[in-house]
């Protein structure tokens, strides 16, 4: 094989392997909806106070007012998170005091 057939089967190879990173990170990028079982459900409720839980132990109504409360706290995590809400900002570069730019004008 020559080197121009050699570069273009790693070019190629290059196109192959950035199409499949890029595709994985959209898909890594977009999250499912959150479901919960009776079991994830117990462990939340678990780690309430114990005169609340033993309101949702008798309480039908009190079980689904927790229950509706619950996913919309989900549903608002999952819209903070997909618009970013609480990720870092980039930082910016970092110069040292004598090397700040003049800002008293």
């Amino acid at each position: 094989m020559t080197s121009t057939t050699k570069a273009w089967i790693a070019a190629a190879v290059a196109v192959v392997f950035s199409a499949i990173l890029i595709t994985w990170q959209v898909k890594a990028g977009r999250s499912e909806p959150v479901n919960l079982n009776s079991e994830d459900m117990a462990m939340i409720a678990a780690d309430q106070p114990p005169q609340f839980r033993s309101r949702l132990a008798s309480d039908e109504a009190a079980r689904k007012d927790f229950a509706d409360n619950l996913r919309s706290l989900l549903a608002v995590a999952e819209e903070a998170r997909a618009k970013g809400v609480g990720l870092p900002e980039p930082q910016s570069m970092r110069f040292p005091y004598w090397m700040q730019p003049d800002t008293r004008r």
